[in-house]
């Protein structure tokens, strides 16, 4: 499997528990990092997820909204 930033064995078990129960073909560990946030805004604004506002008003600060069809989402008639 992959490498682990931790030596905590109950939760690399648990880690790996989840990864075959969902069919995992990859496991990302979020680190924390300027390279690693940069490059996930990148990734949602390619996508449509995250739609860049002005940078000169508001740098680093996005739009997200839920999706139509999110089940958490609630919509009263």
């Amino acid at each position: 499997m992959e490498s682990f930033p931790t030596t905590n064995k109950k939760l690399i078990d648990w880690v790996n528990k989840m990864s075959k129960l969902c069919g995992a073909e990859r496991i990302v560990w979020i680190d924390g990092s300027e390279e690693q946030k940069l490059f996930l805004e990148k990734e949602c604004v390619s996508s449509g997820e995250l739609i860049r506002l002005n940078k000169e008003k508001l740098p680093g600060c996005f739009l997200h909204r839920t999706a139509h069809d999110d089940v958490a989402r609630t919509d009263k008639s």
